[in-house]
């Protein structure tokens, strides 16, 4: 397996993490924690929440997939922040009553994302100085 498979591996694993956590955050009803749901009724939440995530997902998907190499990668560079970035703020929303990915499981999702983020930006950075 190249390099350039192996860095691309990485990025999958990671977005299929991202997914995962929001089938995870459908489950711990995330749409609690975010700002203007709480505004809404938790059924109509629930459906604005899962609804918004299918553009979202499915321009994700095709800037990731990009026919353009520089679409594409600088896109999957900001997932790889996104990631991180996810990881961050749920850290700083574990105080909140309403957060509820205190789960071993869940936790894994989230650093597990991160992680997989941060080597596939290490692959990437390292792949433009070769």
């Amino acid at each position: 397996m190249s390099v350039s498979q192996i860095r691309s591996l990485v990025f999958y694993i990671g977005f299929a993490i991202l997914v995962a956590h929001e089938l995870d955050a459908v489950a711990q009803e995330e749409w609690r924690l975010l700002p203007l749901f709480d505004l809404l009724q938790d059924s109509t939440a629930y459906i604005v929440f899962v609804t918004l995530h299918v553009p979202l997902l499915a321009g994700l998907m095709w800037l990731t997939a990009h026919p353009s190499p520089r679409v594409q990668q600088r896109s999957r560079l900001a997932v790889d922040v996104l990631l991180v970035i996810h990881a961050v703020l749920h850290w700083h929303m574990s105080a909140d009553a309403l957060y509820s990915f205190h789960s071993n499981f869940s936790t894994a999702l989230i650093l597990g994302g991160a992680v997989a983020g941060l080597l596939h930006l290490q692959l990437s950075v390292r792949a433009l100085d070769e």
